[in-house]
């Protein structure tokens, strides 16, 4: 939502929900169950029953997300980000062993970014298998707030580190198609 609809929302006394959890929680209260079968929209126990579909429906989606997420980290992105790695720490290694008379700060800070993200992105990658790993699967109801929760975040996270690999991995090591060639700037 807008800032702007959450501040009308409240002016109305209408609920704000920012997560699908939280808005698929509130169906089978009584009110809700009351209004959709006054309305011969659904009876209380369609409507129950449609919450727990949605919910099963949305934890599945998301566990399939984030171990397809998990596994193209794992697969792809992290073995191409360590080919760039090792292609730019040989050439500093075979400037310094040449005793190149130029500093060479600026590649040793590049490899240091490289570095760094890809140890940032397999921090995302273990807290995302271990989100997947502990999803509640004796509750739906509690299963889709874990997935909003933890699996969700440690997706961002994955993403966010993924992202930044993919803008300074060499275009021929990278594995997948890049946002600038899906957007046809190349």
């Amino acid at each position: 939502y807008s800032e702007e609809w959450v501040v009308e929302a409240k002016k109305r006394g209408l609920p704000v929900f920012t997560t699908t959890p939280e808005a698929l929680s509130i169906l089978p209260l009584e009110k809700n169950c009351k209004l959709f079968a006054e309305m011969s929209v659904m009876s209380n126990n369609e409507l129950i029953s449609r919450q727990h579909i949605l919910v099963e429906q949305y934890n599945k989606e998301l566990t399939i997300e984030g171990r397809t997420l998990l596994n193209i980290a794992k697969t792809a992105i992290a073995p191409a980000a360590m080919a760039y790695q090792k292609r730019v720490a040989d050439v500093i290694s075979s400037s310094l062993a040449a005793s190149v008379k130029v500093p060479i700060t600026r590649q040793q800070e590049h490899l240091m970014e490289i570095a760094t993200s890809i140890e940032n992105l397999f921090e995302g990658i273990t807290h995302l298998a271990e989100a997947l790993k502990t999803i509640p699967h004796d509750d739906e109801d509690k299963a889709s707030f874990h997935m909003h929760a933890k699996v969700v975040s440690s997706m961002s996270e994955v993403r966010k580190h993924s992202d930044h690999l993919e803008t300074i991995v060499d275009d021929d090591l990278w594995p997948l198609c890049k946002f600038s060639e899906m957007l046809f700037l190349r």
